[in-house]
């Protein structure tokens, strides 16, 4: 009954439209042809049979190509679907690399999509739901990932290099050991990620939330890391080198057993006093090493609570103990 409804609104839409142009046509004219005839029969005459016919045929094609729209795209995702249904447990498939693809494009979630080792070098799936997808081990080198949302998604030993991840979401992330070696993770969400091990070198973090960061062993040399949020980030183990730090926050980062940091540019950071270091980096920037090591004990006191704050971009239980 709705699809009948449908065909008679095509169908009748399109003849008043055209009848209501007759009519405007004909009071605009100066030469008015249906001012003492009876008004509908002649305007209906007025109308030229061919160009009419040929116009309302467009009018129609039109309304149902717009209304089957939906149907089409469902059709699609099913197609889609099935495609990505028939490469799993495949390296690389081709199929699954165009079916990822038109699934986000037509709006398709892809939830907890399992991706474990596959090959996706360079596919696009900006903006795609992919919350607590599995991408472990898979290689997604160049690939677009702008604005999507990863977050719980499953990238342990992924190789993203020269990935485009600007703007993603991916708090409580696992990067364990990811190479993400030229990648774009400019105001990428990164609260309470996992990066242990992983190689970010060269990698811009401008303006990216860090908050409560694990970055435990990674190498950072050359990293862009200004105007970053890193607020108990934890860096113990990691290679600084020429890390630039500029106007970042590093309030309660723990920066134990770092490698290669230049206390130069650490003292361009926001709040680098209120940062935890060894007790020989603390005596270099002239901070008192046990009131440093007393406030690193009262932070770690609270790990859960402070790890649930960190997400809503504020520390209130730590803050009002300071």
């Amino acid at each position: 009954m709705r699809k009948l409804y449908k065909y008679l609104v095509a169908l009748c839409v399109p003849a008043f439209f055209l009848f209501g142009l007759s009519v405007i046509e004909d009071k605009l004219s100066e030469n008015k042809k249906c001012e003492s005839k009876p008004w509908l029969l002649c305007y209906i005459k007025n109308l030229e049979l061919v160009d009419s016919i040929e116009s309302y045929s467009i009018l129609v094609a039109a309304i149902l190509f717009v209304w089957k729209a939906d149907d089409r795209k469902q059709q699609l995702l099913y197609q889609a679907s099935q495609a990505l249904d028939s490469a799993q447990g495949v390296e690389t498939s081709y199929a699954r690399f165009l079916a990822l693809q038109d699934f986000n494009k037509c709006g398709g979630s892809l939830k907890g999509f399992d991706a474990e080792n596959t090959d996706l070098e360079k596919i696009d799936l900006e903006k795609a739901n992919l919350q607590e997808a599995s991408f472990k081990g898979a290689s997604l080198k160049g690939a677009s990932l702008k604005g999507a949302n990863l977050k719980s998604a499953n990238l342990q030993d992924a190789n993203l290099q020269g990935a485009n991840l600007q703007g993603a979401k991916l708090q409580f992330a696992s990067l364990k050991g990811a190479n993400l070696q030229d990648a774009n993770l400019q105001y990428v969400d990164l609260g309470a990620a996992e990066l242990l091990t992983a190689r970010l070198e060269d990698v811009n973090l401008q303006g990216a939330h860090l908050q409560g960061a694990n970055f435990q062993g990674a190498q950072l040399q050359d990293a862009d890391l200004r105007r970053a949020n890193l607020q108990a980030a934890k860096f113990k183990g990691a290679d600084l080198e020429n890390i630039q730090l500029k106007d970042a926050n590093i309030q309660w980062v723990d920066f134990y057993d770092i490698k290669n940091l230049n206390l130069e540019e650490l003292k361009k950071a926001i709040n680098w006093e209120k940062a935890f270091y060894e007790r020989s980096l603390c005596q270099e920037l002239n901070l008192n090493p046990n009131e440093n090591e007393e406030k690193k004990y009262k932070f770690d006191l609270e790990p859960k609570r402070l790890r649930n704050n960190i997400l809503h971009r504020f520390l209130p239980t730590f803050i009002s103990r300071e």
